[in-house]
């Protein structure tokens, strides 16, 4: 298609606003070029895309047997929090301060490493790492400095929330939940704990995931195999000082969605070496 002078140079306003804005909202350094303008990192491969924006969240996409995304519905977010443990066990999650994000490394579409920095309320800091190797992407992160925070112990965490595929799946009726129950038969997590233990668990049955029936003393491999998704398979594993725990906000199949927490022993690991695995075969 041809355009008209007046709308390139419409266009060309629009983009090179666009990119100021950028500039004056966006935390990490920005690609400037399609598809990707406007994320910070990038990785591509036949199976998926993983991509990290500007104000540090990441996501999961895994593609379809043509080679397209398989669209915004089925995608996987990953977040990289800090938490600060109360006495009474539980994790308040403490907000990243506008601003504080920062990397010395540039923005690519073809992520191979890459750390940034940020600050939560409480002037904590804290420090993620992003590597690719051979398609897999490992994860790291620590916290670097307490600020205010010093009563309570902090914790840096990942988040990754894989979405209720089946949302849009008709399920009312006998027959409609019959074909649903069929479709989903084989859907599974297998789980490996510390201990050596290992643990199926359907995504049929209503299941408290926070438990410790699920969780045992920390899971080290955790296995999705999900049939919306191709018979493609999800993997999560936690290297030496770290631990995976699955969580959801109420007992629930598992079909309905889930995310996996990964969390390390800072007191075993004070420079975060410690990694989460994310394979997608």
């Amino acid at each position: 298609m041809k355009y008209q002078p007046w709308l390139v140079a419409v266009k060309a306003a629009f983009f090179l606003s666009f990119i100021g804005f950028q500039r004056a909202s966006a935390e990490l350094p920005i690609l400037k070029k399609q598809p990707w303008m406007g994320y910070f990192a990038v990785f591509e491969s036949r199976y998926y895309q993983f991509s990290v924006d500007t104000n540090g969240a990441a996501t999961l996409t895994l593609m379809n047997p043509k080679g397209e995304p398989m669209g915004e519905a089925t995608e996987i977010a990953v977040s990289f929090v800090v938490e600060e443990i109360l006495p009474n066990g539980e994790a308040r999650l403490k907000k990243i301060k506008k601003g504080s994000l920062e990397s010395t490394d540039p923005a690519t579409d073809k992520l191979g490493k890459i750390t940034f920095h940020g600050k939560v309320t409480g002037d904590a800091a804290y420090e993620v790492t992003i590597e690719q190797e051979r398609g897999d992407i490992f994860i790291g992160g620590r916290i670097t400095d307490t600020g205010t925070l010093t009563k309570d112990p902090l914790r840096f965490t990942v988040r990754v929330k894989v979405p209720n595929v089946y949302a849009d799946v008709e399920k009312e009726g006998r027959m409609a939940q019959k074909a649903f129950e069929k479709r989903i038969k084989d859907d599974r997590v297998d789980l490996k704990w510390s201990d050596g233990k290992r643990l199926k668990q359907n995504f049929t049955d209503r299941v408290d995931v926070t438990s410790k029936e699920i969780n045992g003393p920390g899971i080290v491999n955790a296995e999705a195999e999900i049939n919306y998704y191709n018979g493609k398979k999800l993997r999560f594993a936690a290297t030496e000082n770290s631990a995976i725990t699955l969580w959801n906000d109420t007992p629930a199949p598992l079909h309905e969605g889930f995310t996996v927490n990964w969390v390390v022993d800072a007191a075993k690991d004070p420079t975060g070496k410690s990694r989460l695995s994310l394979q997608v075969k």
